[in-house]
């Protein structure tokens, strides 16, 4: 968190709030819990292993769905950095519907039977 701090979020944006220079400090934050999290879920896993036979956590099914945001997070931060400099709000709304509409699409055609209730249910509503 501290070393994040050090910077500030209009040396990344490009923009300066009324006169306040916001800090990276919660990024980093958030950074920490998730490793904090991983960790915690690889250790629970390993007593859940230790202590009775069989997985618990399908290891497979994890990777792939982290490669498929990462697929999709990939041309979505492309976007955000070849858009003129248009306002954040309307940079972000772009990059993240971009990033949905990706991360919908390739879980399609790479996790169809977790993805059906919600494919189908947007279907749905498209088709009315």
């Amino acid at each position: 968190m501290e070393l994040l701090d050090r910077y500030s979020v209009s040396s990344l944006v490009g923009m300066d709030p009324a006169g306040k220079a916001l800090r990276l400090g919660a990024v980093g934050l958030a950074l920490a819990s998730g490793v904090g999290a991983w960790l915690e879920l690889f250790l629970l896993r390993k007593a859940l292993a230790a202590r009775v036979s069989g997985s618990f956590l399908p290891g497979r099914e994890m990777v792939r769905m982290t490669a498929l945001a990462l697929a999709a997070a990939v041309p979505a931060a492309l976007l955000w950095w070849l858009l003129p400099p248009f306002h954040v709000i309307l940079r972000a709304g772009a990059v993240m519907g971009i990033y949905a509409v990706l991360y919908l699409g390739l879980a399609r055609l790479v996790l169809p039977e977790e993805l059906e209730f919600w494919i189908g249910r947007f279907g749905r509503r498209l088709r009315r």
